[in-house]
């Protein structure tokens, strides 16, 4: 290992750091088949503005693209009729995978994401110029460990439990999922769920929800270990007012906090190298209870927020996660920092 050059050992870590991701990927598609396949797991139905939903995931998947493939987003409804009532983690988990697996799948051209309203339906799509699929394969695809593989030179990544989940979400919610494509030329995936607009008495609710959040001065240290990750945190917290700090492990993060007694809170990602988050959340608290330590982890399982509080975080959001989802958090735990001051 000495005789590594470090351009070598950073080319090596790299590797593992990918390998361990695409290891925790795996892990977390059974555990989401097993839920569903077993019936444990449950609606929860919020309020969901389908709008801000898809600008949410084009901020996170743009980065990520080549310049040969374009990215872009329709939305089918004007802001104002584009919320619904639905549950807000499993739309966002579909989309997720679908969209993913379009980039999987594509080495140019475009990809596009959007929805209309169909009768008392909202239809999303999620349209590419990949590989496509052969017409007697479109059942299959939604079997669990089933992958299609176009080209046999080539191999793509992932097990195939992707559009299984998709499946199993979707039939939870009561709609329907199906595809079309040519092969060669791309595919479009549709889904379908209920369109169940926001009644009268929630308006005043709803724009109360739509007003600006203001934070106040802040420094905030995040510890997250995938780089696209943190660009997509540091870009949705762009703000003059908030100083960022970035630690890339467990153990850098308690190191932050022993050294840097300006840092008022903490972003923590539970799943990280050399140390995780539970540890390190464990380790900083030892020595500065009081600071507000909040869970960020793709895990949306209610099993998951309850061991994140019991093993000393102060709350817990569920990565893909809103904007001003993750705003009103920080805004809540600065007012609770406010009001113990006196």
């Amino acid at each position: 290992c000495d005789k590594l050059s470090e351009k070598e050992k950073n080319h090596y870590i790299d590797i593992i750091t990918k390998s361990s991701n695409q290891l925790l990927n795996i892990v977390n598609d059974v555990l989401d088949i097993s839920l569903i396949e077993t019936g444990n797991i449950s609606i929860n139905k919020d309020q969901v503005h389908l709008n801000h939903l898809l600008e949410d995931l084009y901020s996170s998947f743009k980065p990520l693209l080549p310049e040969d493939i374009s990215f872009s987003i329709i939305k089918g409804l004007p802001d104002h009729l584009s919320t619904i009532v639905t549950d807000d983690i499993k739309i966002r988990k579909i989309l997720y995978n679908l969209i993913s697996n379009a980039i999987k799948y594509t080495d140019k051209g475009h990809i596009k994401a959007g929805y209309t309203l169909k009768n008392d339906e909202i239809e999303f799509f999620i349209e590419d110029t990949g590989i496509g699929i052969e017409l007697n394969l479109y059942d299959r695809i939604f079997d669990r460990f089933h992958k299609v593989e176009a080209d046999t030179n080539r191999l793509y990544e992932g097990v195939g439990l992707g559009l299984s989940i998709c499946k199993g979400n979707i039939d939870l919610l009561n709609g329907k999922i199906w595809v079309k494509s040519k092969l060669g030329i791309g595919s479009t995936f549709y889904f379908t769920i209920a369109y169940t607009p926001i009644n009268q008495n929630s308006k005043a609710q709803n724009l109360s929800k739509s007003k600006i959040i203001e934070l106040d001065k802040l420094t905030l240290l995040i510890a997250e270990d995938e780089e696209s990750n943190f660009l997509y945190l540091k870009e949705i917290l762009k703000n003059p007012k908030i100083n960022i700090l970035h630690a890339i492990n467990g153990e850098e993060a308690v190191n932050f906090c022993k050294k840097n007694h300006e840092i008022d809170m903490v972003l923590m990602d539970i799943k990280m190298p050399v140390m995780n988050g539970y540890e390190a959340t464990q380790n900083i608290k030892q020595f500065w209870p009081e600071l507000p330590i909040i869970a960020t982890t793709a895990y949306a399982f209610s099993q998951e927020k309850e061991k994140a509080l019991n093993e000393g975080f102060s709350d817990f959001i569920a990565k893909p996660f809103k904007k001003r989802q993750l705003l009103s958090l920080i805004k809540k735990h600065q007012s609770n920092l406010n009001i113990g001051l006196f």
